[in-house]
């Protein structure tokens, strides 16, 4: 790893303790804070970045490059989704806390987690890997994942077209699709503006995600992880041990442009390899199911996510 990657990724590990000192600090207040700062990561710093990044990226965006990532996003999803399904089909596990793992080994935090470290450590013309990535996850999650939650949960439910509408007003996904019309029209746009706010946005969004990713770490309470201990190391053993199996068994078979293929390769067994979304732990919330064991579960992975990272990024380089 050269000396501009160490201190990029480094800096970014700065962010991620300030994150957790605050945490503690405000202790009391701290989850309040956390759910403002997500709030507006969410609802307006990343649906700007979003926007600006697919309108104003020179990254040749074949179909060959958009199907390769979709498929791979697709892939995972079934891969981990049907695997959790079967080994605790039969299980005495109380129905929420399938639905939770179900969420928890399925679904990758490629918004907080992927994006920060692409901006710190690889070009920021990639963040399209992580956006298309992050879109195709975002429609299984607001479609066949809803309904497993559904089935899981005790007493919440989702129309159709409930789920279409929390889908389609969901900040990111518009500006996802805001700027595939934009490229797909060639509407125009204030090109220069856009590239002079790129920078300070960009590092704004990676400053926010490293900082809500210490607010998650504060989280961790020592007693809670013992009572969590063997569901969170199989949690892990589905984050990184069975998608590790999945992505190098196909990943010989990503073609990209050869000047970017390593980086993209390393981005993508990031994303693949990451924590669960903290996601995860809202739709726990909402369909009743264990939200505890996903809170915890996304604080703990979290963090051994971030000491394995590194060494992802040394392996990506090296051999892919």
């Amino acid at each position: 790893m050269d000396f501009t990657l160490f201190f990029n990724l480094a800096l970014m590990y700065i962010y991620i303790i300030a994150g957790f000192i605050t945490g503690k600090i405000f202790k009391s207040r701290h989850k309040k804070i956390r759910n403002i700062g997500a709030d507006v990561l969410i609802k307006f710093i990343s649906p700007v970045q979003i926007f600006i990044v697919l309108t104003t990226t020179t990254f040749t965006l074949s179909f060959l490059f958009i199907i390769q990532i979709i498929l791979l996003a697709v892939g995972l999803y079934t891969l981990m989704t049907i695997t959790t399904f079967l080994y605790f089909r039969g299980k005495e596990l109380p129905p929420k806390k399938k639905g939770s793992y179900l969420l928890l080994n399925s679904f990758p935090n490629v918004l907080f987690f992927t994006i920060p470290i692409i901006l710190s450590v690889f070009s920021e013309e990639l963040l399209i890997v992580s956006v298309i990535f992050a879109s195709t996850l975002l429609v299984l999650r607001g479609s066949i994942s809803t309904f497993l939650c559904e089935k899981y949960g005790s007493d919440k439910s989702m129309s159709v077209k409930d789920m279409l509408v929390k889908l389609f007003t969901f900040p990111p996904f518009i500006a996802i699709i805001a700027g595939s019309i934009v490229l797909a029209f060639q509407i125009p746009i204030p090109i220069d503006a856009f590239l002079l706010v790129k920078p300070p946005i960009n590092s704004i969004a990676s400053a926010m995600g490293s900082i809500l990713i210490g607010m998650i770490l504060a989280d961790i309470i020592k007693e809670e992880i013992k009572e969590y201990w063997k569901d969170i190391m199989n949690v892990t053993f589905w984050r990184f041990g069975i998608s590790f199996l999945f992505f190098m068994s196909i990943v010989y078979f990503l073609q990209f442009d050869p000047e970017y293929q390593t980086e993209i390769r390393t981005i993508l067994m990031i994303i693949v390899l990451g924590p669960p979304a903290v996601f995860n732990v809202i739709f726990s919330v909402y369909f009743n199911l264990e939200e505890k064991f996903a809170a915890i579960t996304v604080a703990t992975v979290t963090l051994l996510s971030l000491i394995l990272l590194p060494f992802l990024i040394i392996f990506g380089e090296s051999f892919l």
